[in-house]
């Protein structure tokens, strides 16, 4: 069921989306089939869990279609355009969110190394009163947590992952979308489905609200507000 939960939930927000004129979803690339998508993910000793094939199998993140406005991200901000598929935070094809999350589980071990020679003591959330020791339990989901290579990521402000897919156990039927933390790490969030259920009730709020708006360009735009 988690499978047919997240396209539900995909095909949801895309159908939005197409009802207020957006062109985001013509940026959608080609979905892979399951075959491809695990090798991809193989080739950094991670098995994609039910959720996250159920995401790139739908389609295989978001590119700069030709039949798209053409963009540059200055220009999107100096024009306050949500520049991301998911209005705010791209959505990467499998190998760029691979990549991605390469890049900051590096980056968290590297920076924890050359501050105390322990990895595991950067991006913490627990203190130990009698050492002074700051630490985090990498099992203990209740927590922010450093990333790790099998965090697959989701959604990405520019490069840097926000949200990831927790492949840590391919066989979970339900997996934990994580968000990151104001740099301490990661927390759960909830099941894929569910975020991208929360998303897009996030998305109508603002239209609704005036916060956002479809431009004569099918450009999400941020409305101006007194």
């Amino acid at each position: 069921m988690a499978f047919d939960e997240v396209r539900k939930a995909l095909d949801a927000y895309t159908t939005y989306l197409d009802s207020i004129g957006s062109m985001l979803p013509r940026r959608l690339e080609p979905g892979l089939d399951e075959s491809e998508a695990q090798r991809i993910a193989h080739g950094w000793d991670v098995t994609l869990s039910e959720d996250a094939l159920a995401v790139w199998t739908w389609h295989d993140g978001e590119g700069l279609a030709r039949v798209c406005p053409p963009m540059q991200a200055s220009y999107c901000y100096n024009n306050q355009a949500e520049v991301g598929f998911f209005f705010i935070y791209q959505f990467p094809s499998l190998r760029a969110a691979m990549q991605a999350t390469e890049r900051v589980t590096a980056y968290a071990v590297s920076s924890a190394a050359g501050m105390c020679g322990v990895p595991e003591l950067e991006l913490v959330e627990s203190y130990d009163a009698e050492t002074g020791a700051r630490y985090v339990d990498l099992d203990d989901m209740d927590f922010a947590r450093p990333p790790r290579l099998w965090d697959v990521s989701f959604m990405l402000d520019d490069d840097r992952p926000f949200y990831l897919i927790d492949c840590k156990d391919p066989s979970a039927k339900d997996s934990q979308v994580l968000e990151e933390e104001e740099y301490t790490g990661y927390r759960p969030i909830g099941t894929t489905a569910e975020w991208i259920e929360r998303t897009l009730e996030d998305l109508k709020q603002r239209v609704e609200d005036g916060k956002l708006e479809v431009d004569a360009y099918g450009v999400l735009r941020r409305v101006p507000q007194d």
